[in-house]
């Protein structure tokens, strides 16, 4: 599963979060579409493009529900960048957000909604993510599973 501390091209070789997200879809009748930016050519010049536009969510769904889908894997506990989640708020302005998390460890899916996912963060233990960028130090949170 890739991880902060990879290269870009390394990181979007595979994203198995994202494929248990599908096959979730997929044994639940769930329609979805991919939305977001994924596998790009631009490499590390992919930061001149507007936050905003980097943080499209993943997905859309429609079954119960239509929205879009903001898809994180993690081992044991969900790091999610305070950066991303704030685009997150401005998409869910436009569409309800949901999150799809994924636990290798645990080879579980969690979904919750953004603004029960709002109500979570403030328990949350924060701290600074370095990428794999020098200059790219990044406050995130860290969401114990059991709080989601």
């Amino acid at each position: 599963m890739p991880n902060h501390k990879e290269g870009f091209n390394d990181r979007i070789k595979c994203n198995e979060a994202e494929s248990k997200f599908e096959d979730f879809c997929k044994s639940n009748d769930i329609m979805f579409y991919k939305f977001g930016i994924d596998n790009h050519p631009f490499g590390n010049k992919f930061w001149k493009v507007n936050k905003l536009i980097r943080c499209t969510p993943d997905y859309i769904i429609m079954g119960n529900i239509t929205c879009l889908v903001e898809v994180k894997g993690c081992v044991n506990n969900v790091k999610l960048k305070e950066k991303d989640f704030n685009a997150y708020k401005f998409w869910n302005k436009i569409m309800p957000v949901h999150y799809c998390f994924y636990s290798k460890a645990r080879n579980e899916i969690k979904l919750t909604t953004h603004n029960d996912l709002l109500n979570v963060l403030p328990s949350c233990e924060t701290m600074n993510l370095n990428d794999s960028h020098k200059y790219d130090n990044k406050l995130c949170y860290k969401i114990r599973w059991n709080t989601i």
